[in-house]
């Protein structure tokens, strides 16, 4: 649990990095503060979304076999026997 925790903020830090860096937000500034909360906001609910969107396509399918094909067995049996 812990490495999912870890994992989680360091997506995040890294996110926040690049927002920054590619909107050259000085975050010292009100102004750049304030775009980079709503640009980190916004980033926020889009992986939100495209967590949930993964989730549910994930969910929808069908994971298992089907009971058929599991169940099949070889009916056909063949023997040699050697002739002498």
């Amino acid at each position: 649990m812990k490495k999912l925790f870890l994992f989680v903020v360091v997506f995040l830090v890294i996110g926040a990095y690049l927002i920054i860096q590619n909107n050259n937000l000085d975050i010292e500034e009100e102004e750049g503060r304030k775009k980079f909360l709503t640009s980190f906001t916004g980033w926020l609910f889009k992986v939100g979304k495209s967590t949930k969107n993964v989730a549910s396509y994930a969910t929808e399918q069908e994971w298992l076999p089907d009971e058929e094909a599991v169940n099949q067995t070889n009916t056909s049996v063949f023997i040699f026997e050697e002739t002498k």
